[in-house]
């Protein structure tokens, strides 16, 4: 009898170390030229999941061009992309993007409160103490 093994990566996020005084002042200067400023990384999403992106885009280009000139052979190939982006999801990669979901919660819930306490502390002593409680 045959047997499906599926393959799902789990995303974890591991806090950094904690910000030198260099590192925190530098942060408190952005911070008051630009408050927006985001101190983590770029999230990558669909760098990450790069296979479902142009999946997503092939299935919705051959559906719209289909629709507008009418032919039958991208209706076909919008079919093949839509039936290989569910196969993919329900072999994991659908468990390896809610996994990946997770982490990017936690890795911005980490960065907004970093950022509160660089913007709320008045010396990098105190910065200290306040993220120690994260």
């Amino acid at each position: 009898m045959g047997r499906i093994t599926t393959v799902t990566t789990k995303y974890r996020f591991i806090k950094p170390t904690m910000l030198t005084l260099e590192e925190y002042n530098s942060y408190k200067q952005i911070l008051k030229i630009d408050p927006w400023y985001k101190i983590g990384p770029k999230d990558e999403f669909w760098k990450e999941f790069s296979t479902i992106k142009w999946l997503l885009i092939v299935f919705i280009l051959s559906f719209l061009i289909g629709i507008i000139t009418d032919l039958e052979f991208l209706g076909i190939i919008g079919f093949l992309c839509f039936a290989f982006l569910l196969l993919i999801l329900f072999m994991g990669e659908g468990s390896s993007m809610i996994s990946y979901s997770k982490y990017q919660n936690s890795k911005n819930e980490y960065f907004e409160n970093l950022k509160r306490n660089i913007n709320e502390s008045k010396s990098y002593e105190e910065f200290i103490i306040m993220n120690s409680r994260m």
